[in-house]
């Protein structure tokens, strides 16, 4: 074996421990007795012994577990509570819950930069360490798990001043790539984005979403507050996932 590939086999051994001394981004710890639910931020000394930084970690005690987010590795929060002058609030105001899955629960939905009831949404997985953006300033419905239990697909509603009814917004997330995948329809009609009222979602199947809407043209705030008024009737369309 060459000095060179020594060199490189020994650079490479070097990093890989340097990079294992860093605390996960997110992680979950199992605890053993029922305990109350609190948020906290809390500050410790980083687990790299080659530097004597602080590292800033979001504590959730839940009922029989502990979940631990690792501000420095997850910038979209990091930035958000850096704008906040009252970081303990707007932690206090951040809710985590699981996302009930067969396949895995690893999964949680943090709610967060909450204002008047709407939120941002990040989804998280504690095995592997992840995170992804979901929504901004909405409230979340609902989720469904795919028949084949890789993809999720969430529903959001958003509130309008000027309006008694919701819009909606879909979001299908492939878990085992992580990553968000679009929906088309023949119709054209975009639900993945905030505009219609959506009834009821469902899947067909691994690649096939149902969504039930308002038997309409158009959603603008004339013609769905007349729907309102009337008979109500609706149509269901199907959604197909697009190649990414």
């Amino acid at each position: 074996m060459s000095k060179y590939c020594v060199t490189w086999i020994i650079t490479l051994i070097v990093l890989l421990i340097g990079c294992s001394e860093q605390t996960p981004a997110i992680k979950k710890i199992e605890t053993n007795e029922i305990q109350n639910e609190s948020v906290a931020i809390v500050e410790q000394p980083s687990e790299d012994k080659k530097t004597d930084a602080v590292e800033k970690i979001i504590e959730f005690n839940l009922p029989t577990e502990q979940v631990l987010i690792n501000l420095n590795q997850v910038p979209i929060l990091k930035n958000y509570l850096s704008q906040i002058k009252s970081q303990t609030n707007a932690i206090n105001n951040m809710e985590l819950t699981r996302v009930d899955t067969t396949s895995r629960d690893s999964l949680y939905l943090l709610a967060f930069a909450c204002q008047e009831l709407s939120c941002s949404y990040l989804l998280l997985d504690t095995d592997q360490g992840n995170s992804f953006l979901l929504a901004d300033m909405s409230n979340f419905s609902s989720v469904k798990t795919s028949p084949d239990q890789t993809k999720l697909l969430f529903q959001f509603m958003r509130n309008t001043s000027d309006q008694t009814w919701q819009k909606h917004k879909l979001a299908v997330f492939d878990i085992e790539k992580w990553e968000s995948i679009s929906l088309k329809s023949e119709s054209n009609i975009s639900l993945g984005v905030f505009s219609w009222p959506i009834q009821e979602i469902e899947w067909k199947d691994d690649s096939t979403v149902l969504a039930t809407i308002p038997a309409v043209e158009e959603p603008t705030s004339q013609i769905i507050t007349d729907w309102l008024k009337s008979d109500q009737v609706t149509r269901e369309i199907a959604l197909t996932l697009a190649d990414n």
